[in-house]
């Protein structure tokens, strides 16, 4: 789908432009953040958990979300009744698109901890990256319930009851979110958003120019865009011209940017696994010395011990020849003995070689 639409609940076009709600989006994304780093901190409080939090924020900070999961695995299986820990691994599917997996994970915190409003926010989320409205507002309702002074769990019930069409209720969720916390600039985005779905242009200029302004350090690309696109639909191609401009150049910064930290999470990478091979080529090494000990010793004496029994044994032999007694036979006989001897100590050499890697 075009990433610039606008419609309404019904798909409807509004305008000359397409595009969904996406700055809306992002603002329940930070929403998500937080509660994933609310959990995390209070987990931290704990002196059990400390440090399994402690790992999963490491991990989240070198962008190593995998490893994140990982973690938050061995966190549940060491607090299985633990509704926070679900909610934290739950936290973490969603961030990587797992969201059935996460829903599983939530469900299981709120059937442990109905008070938690954190898991009804996150499993809210989950349902509306599946399109589900009515399950991710119904949810939503519940976190209120629990805590009506969180602003983005509004800002996240505005974006779904737009979502349904009821944008006059989305707008006074907005407006309560606004009064909570005036200063988060994404809740402004949201509203404006909804207000250019409403074909309501100037409030919707007004709350883009808001969340610009708002910004601590340099805005949303997604601002400039969709103030943009407003003015585009008001006729106003020079300001529409200029603030598309502004959010290219911005992107571009954001792309450049992204690419830097790739390129360093690449060097870290590499520098690991360079650490990692060095350290098993040393470990290996170590084992080599040990096994080549072990096989001289299991190899040379048994084949000293043999070319002394065949030298002297033959001396033996030949001073019965002597005698006139055939020692033909029994020198075949000794000969395999010592045979199997030697054959006897390298396979003890390769089982123990075999034993080692098994169990090392």
């Amino acid at each position: 789908m075009d990433k610039y639409k606008v419609t309404n609940s019904q798909g409807r076009e509004i305008g000359t432009v397409e595009r969904q709600l996406t700055g809306a989006e992002i603002g329940a994304g930070i929403g998500a953040s937080l509660v994933l780093g609310h959990l995390l901190f209070t987990t931290l409080r704990n002196n059990a958990d400390s440090q399994a939090a402690e790992g999963i924020l490491s991990a989240l900070n070198k962008g190593e979300h995998e490893q994140s999961v990982k973690l938050a695995d061995a966190l549940v299986k060491r607090r299985p009744r633990n509704a926070g820990a679900y909610t934290i691994r739950g936290s973490l599917y969603y961030r990587l698109d797992r969201e059935e997996d996460a829903i599983k994970d939530l469900s299981k915190a709120i059937e442990l901890d109905e008070s938690l409003e954190d898991a009804f926010f996150a499993r809210s989320r989950c349902y509306q990256s599946l399109g589900d409205w009515g399950n991710a507002i119904r949810d939503i309702n519940r976190a209120i319930q629990l805590n009506s002074k969180v602003y983005y769990y509004y800002g996240v019930r505005g974006l779904c009851l737009s979502k349904l069409g009821n944008t006059d209720q989305a707008i006074i969720d907005l407006n309560r979110a606004v009064e909570i916390d005036p200063t988060d600039p994404f809740i402004y985005s949201c509203r404006g958003e909804i207000y250019m779905l409403c074909r309501n242009f100037n409030k919707s200029i007004a709350d883009f120019s808001l969340a610009i302004n708002l910004s601590s350090n340099e805005p949303e690309p997604t601002f400039y865009r969709l103030r943009g696109e407003v003015y585009s639909l008001i006729g106003d191609n020079e300001n529409s011209s200029r603030d598309n401009t502004q959010a290219k150049a911005l992107e571009e910064r954001q792309e450049e940017q992204e690419r830097k930290k790739a390129d360093e999470r690449e060097e870290q990478k590499r520098k690991k696994v360079l650490a990692d091979a060095t350290e098993r080529i040393n470990n290996l090494a170590g084992e080599c010395f040990w096994a080549g000990i072990f096989c001289w010793l299991f190899s040379f004496f048994p084949l000293i011990f043999t070319i002394y029994a065949i030298n002297n044994g033959n001396k033996v032999f030949n001073e019965i020849d002597k005698c006139g007694i055939d020692t033909g036979k029994y020198r075949a006989f000794i000969g395999i003995i010592l045979a199997y001897l030697n054959l006897f100590a390298y396979i003890i050499v390769i089982g123990w070689i075999i034993f080692y890697k098994l169990h090392s």
